[in-house]
């Protein structure tokens, strides 16, 4: 027995799929076979149903519904473990021998590929599907997905809210593009103010409604499997400065201090030196009493950790 994965369905592959008894009506009428389909496509009649799946390799059986016109392609067909079972809206059809398939026999494509005759009456493989699984979110759900072109689409479970792209493509016979989309517990978005948790990116980033200081800070969003916000450029910033509206005289904690050793800034989480520091003229000038950095409506600023102000937590997408 050989597995595979194909756009999250786990498929099965014995020695005798796709074959069937000979001399069987081609199409069973009020008939299904009890299974998950791979590929459903809409608006098919019956035959341009079956001709689909005599192209598609990984295709052995059709289930077609008529009521609604929707081709549902099979990669197994009936064996010894799994039979037919009656249902008056569909049709069941197999294919019956290789031959039948759009290449026959002489040519085989993969089982991520389409069989295409072209005008030249010659036979190619297409690719039409993703060479891996699709990609899982933590506390998301499939909402929609499509096939031509792959696709799909996710929502969140109850108790989340989504932040990012929900939407993920492929390009046939290639990977999935990595989701730029996460799902963030209900109760740590509505602490974050300015409209919620941004994105930005590949990052999610949350002003949360909270006067603390600089060590509570970083232990909140810490708290929440996120850490105080690392500015990497000057447009990173330039876009948390948008959002957040900050006034002249408004600062927020960042991820940035010297409190192991003065004089060597660090950010807290990646326990790096910045790479492009955006120090506001004249900083920092604290000396040892000022050991904790603000971002101002302009750039960094050190101050006390002591004092209280707003953090800004960020976190990357999908992690």
């Amino acid at each position: 027995m050989k597995l595979l994965k194909i756009t999250g369905f786990l498929l099965i592959l014995n020695s005798h799929i796709c074959q069937s008894k000979a001399g069987e009506s081609p199409f069973e009428h009020g008939k299904k076979l009890p299974v998950v389909p791979f590929m459903v496509l809409d608006n098919f009649g019956m035959k341009m149903c079956l001709k689909e799946c005599e192209a598609i390799s990984l295709c052995c059986s059709i289930n077609f519904y008529r009521k609604l016109l929707k081709c549902e392609l099979n990669s197994v067909g009936q064996n010894e473990s799994l039979s037919l079972i009656t249902d008056q809206d569909y049709v069941y059809s197999e294919i019956f021998h290789p031959k039948n398939r759009t290449c026959g026999t002489d040519v085989t494509c993969n089982l991520q590929s389409k069989c295409i005759r072209t005008t030249f009456d010659q036979f190619v493989c297409m690719p039409i599907f993703c060479v891996d699984p699709v990609p899982e979110i933590p506390n998301a759900y499939i909402a929609q997905k499509t096939f031509s072109p792959p696709s799909v689409t996710y929502g969140c479970s109850s108790g989340y809210t989504g932040v990012g792209n929900n939407t993920s493509i492929c390009v046939p016979g290639k990977m999935w593009k990595t989701p730029v989309y996460s799902c963030v517990p209900d109760d740590f978005a509505k602490d974050c103010v300015y409209g919620g948790i941004h994105s930005y990116g590949g990052k999610m980033y949350c002003f949360a409604e909270h006067y603390i200081t600089w060590t509570a800070a970083k232990d909140y969003c810490h708290g929440h499997t996120w850490h105080l916000v690392e500015i990497e450029s000057a447009e990173e910033q330039s876009r948390i400065i948008s959002l957040s509206k900050i006034p002249d005289y408004g600062a927020y904690w960042i991820g940035l201090a010297d409190q192991e050793n003065e004089g060597t800034w660090l950010w807290s989480h990646s326990r790096s030196a910045p790479q492009n520091p955006l120090w506001n003229p004249g900083q920092p000038n604290g000396g040892t009493i000022e050991n904790c950095v603000a971002l101002t409506y302009n750039g960094w600023s050190d101050l006390k950790c002591s004092q209280t102000l707003i953090p800004i937590c960020e976190k990357v997408i999908h992690n």
